[in-house]
């Protein structure tokens, strides 16, 4: 089993946040979200997710990551393939955590299917 230390993730929604904020405390773990743009300086000034100012590591392009995590809203997905083109790599794990069951396929079909792990959020409410 390999280890997973370099962690991107692309939307910092509800899920996005509920995942970052954990990575970004997680012992061992580098996690960048990736954001450009207004976007990018927007998100560097921090962000409250649950009462708490987290601040995270947010960049455009970055080298490839253990793990990739989509956490962008269905109609996003797209863009969010382009955009984390620089972090994927050849041994890159790609997840999808958006609702619905075809967004693995989506990724897959730019990526390739031998790294798209499929998952599934529990106990997360809004």
């Amino acid at each position: 089993m390999r280890t997973i230390r370099r962690v991107a993730l692309i939307g910092l929604g509800a899920i996005g946040s509920a995942y970052a904020q954990r990575l970004n405390s997680a012992q061992g773990a580098e996690l960048t979200v990736v954001a450009g743009g207004t976007r990018k300086a927007r998100l560097g000034n921090g962000v409250t997710i649950n009462g708490e100012r987290v601040f995270f590591s947010v960049a455009e392009e970055g080298p490839p990551a253990d793990l990739v995590l989509f956490c962008t809203k269905y109609h996003q997905l797209d863009q969010a393939i382009r955009d984390v083109e620089s972090f994927v790599g050849p041994d890159t794990l790609l997840l999808s955590l958006l609702n619905g069951i075809s967004g693995e396929s989506r990724i897959g079909k730019t990526y390739g299917m031998d790294n798209v792990l499929y998952g599934r959020c529990v106990g997360i409410d809004a």
